[in-house]
């Protein structure tokens, strides 16, 4: 599994919150950090500013002045230009975008809207056992064996 940030331009503080997750990440809690994110994308992305990221960051139990000092000058700015460099160059052109093995996995289409949806569980996992070859079946429990009695 690799994560590739691509923060798009119409979103003006996608930048300055992808390097946020890189400053938590730094500090062994991306993914708590990324689930923060995404949570409050829809009430507060206008709101974050360095000092609103730091706040989460304080609400993880981060080391805030590393992470304040981090995001301020930019440290992860780099790297997160790197990956969505390789975002790009694999023409992706929304957020988010499942791949599997290079194959853009999408999911159903919308009845209502008629667009397509992102991946959902279903779809990835239709997806991988496509890739890994018809035989191969994806199960939560262990096969039931018969006991004599």
């Amino acid at each position: 599994f690799v994560y590739h940030h691509y923060p798009l331009p119409i979103h003006p503080n996608a930048q300055n919150a992808a390097e946020a997750t890189e400053a938590a990440g730094a500090q062994g809690k991306f993914w708590e950090y990324h689930d923060l994110l995404y949570a409050r994308q829809q009430s507060e992305a206008t709101l974050w500013t360095t000092e609103k990221l730091t706040d989460y960051a304080r609400e993880l139990g981060l080391d805030t002045e590393r992470f304040k000092r981090e995001l301020s000058q930019n440290y992860y700015k780099e790297a997160v230009n790197k990956s969505a460099k390789i975002a790009k160059d694999k023409n992706i052109t929304s957020t988010p975008t499942l791949l599997v093995n290079g194959k853009e996995v999408k999911g159903p289409l919308d009845p209502s809207s008629g667009q397509q949806t992102i991946a959902d569980f279903d779809s990835l996992e239709k997806a991988i056992l496509e890739i890994l070859g018809e035989d191969a079946k994806a199960t939560d429990t262990p096969t039931p064996t018969a006991t004599p009695s």
